[in-house]
């Protein structure tokens, strides 16, 4: 699994783009990377731009594995937004998941997109189009 981080002042989160294929500790070292940033600070929000991510052979176990992940960095993390944009119904699936389980158990509030527009327009509190 590769990442890219990009954060501007301008824009009101930031953007992480992830490809090849997910396992929990690619993902733990992704969070590690984005936390340790220099401009980093606990309640920024996120896009996860995973529509060229393979979540292929990732089930409930791995789904887990991500949130004991998270759930270890929460306060570092903080109680921004995170928006999971997926490329396919089944990392839809995954990422829904996922985002059940972490429900209640981190403070980051988590939502899972297909479409772009919208998660965008969630982000920034802008209307959904």
């Amino acid at each position: 699994m590769e990442w890219s981080i990009t954060y501007s002042p301008e824009l009101p989160f930031v953007r992480i783009v992830t490809r090849g294929s997910f396992n929990p500790e690619d993902q733990r070292r992704m969070n590690e990377a984005i936390l340790t940033s220099p401009f980093w600070q606990p309640g920024m929000h996120t896009l996860f731009d995973h529509r060229n991510l393979d979540f292929g052979g990732t089930g409930y176990a791995g789904m887990i594995q991500a949130r004991g992940n998270h759930i270890r960095h929460n306060e570092r993390i903080g109680d921004g937004k995170a928006a999971l944009l997926m490329g396919t119904m089944d990392a839809f699936g995954v990422a829904r998941q996922f985002e059940m389980l972490s429900e209640g158990q981190v403070l980051a509030r988590l939502r899972v997109f297909k479409d772009e527009a919208e998660a965008l327009a969630w982000l920034t509190g802008g209307p959904l189009v």
